[in-house]
């Protein structure tokens, strides 16, 4: 597998556009049915959101050279919908920046990262880029289910085709 810049840099731009759609249903919702502990994943839907954006965080953190062992950062450093929103959108910012900086050599090639438990995880950048992705799809997936339960009627629906017919209805696409 060979890893390509633009088509990470076009997979981070659909997590982003996830993250927004997930993040823009969840304002709707009223404080005591963003914070309710919904006693799966992360409890509440404001600390899944910010799960997200922490593991965004962290990984990008890694791919930067920075070693860290301990607990991630939680709601308790995040407690609020307009924190939340504002350094979310500096991480995303973040990220689109770092793979736009990427070459598909630095892509492909084997990297070492400490995880919190210091665990060495070694592998090529991309694939690292790619978990990213993938780890967003999961949780999305407990969002959904979430939103559902706190009362919004149509939470988010964001596969990826949906993403690729608006990029072409945008001109996005090469």
């Amino acid at each position: 597998m060979r890893y390509d810049r633009d088509y990470l840099l076009h997979l981070i731009e659909y997590v982003i556009a996830c993250d927004r759609a997930g993040f823009d249903a969840a304002a709707s919702l009223p404080d005591d049915e963003y914070y309710a502990n919904r006693n799966f994943s992360f409890g509440s839907i404001h600390n899944l959101l910010v799960h997200q954006m922490v593991a965004q965080k962290t990984w990008l953190r890694r791919w930067m050279g920075e070693v860290f062992v301990g607990r991630l950062e939680n709601h308790t450093e995040h407690p609020t919908r307009p924190l939340l929103q504002e350094r979310w959108a500096k991480v995303h910012a973040d990220l689109l920046e770092f793979v736009s900086a990427q070459t598909n050599d630095s892509l492909n090639k084997p990297m070492t990262v400490r995880r919190g438990d210091g665990e060495l995880i070694t592998a090529p950048l991309g694939a690292m880029i790619m978990h990213v992705a993938d780890h967003g799809s999961y949780h999305r997936g407990q969002l959904a289910s979430m939103l559902k339960q706190a009362g919004v009627a149509k939470p988010p629906y964001t596969p990826y085709f949906r993403f690729a017919i608006q990029q072409v209805q945008e001109g996005k696409t090469t």
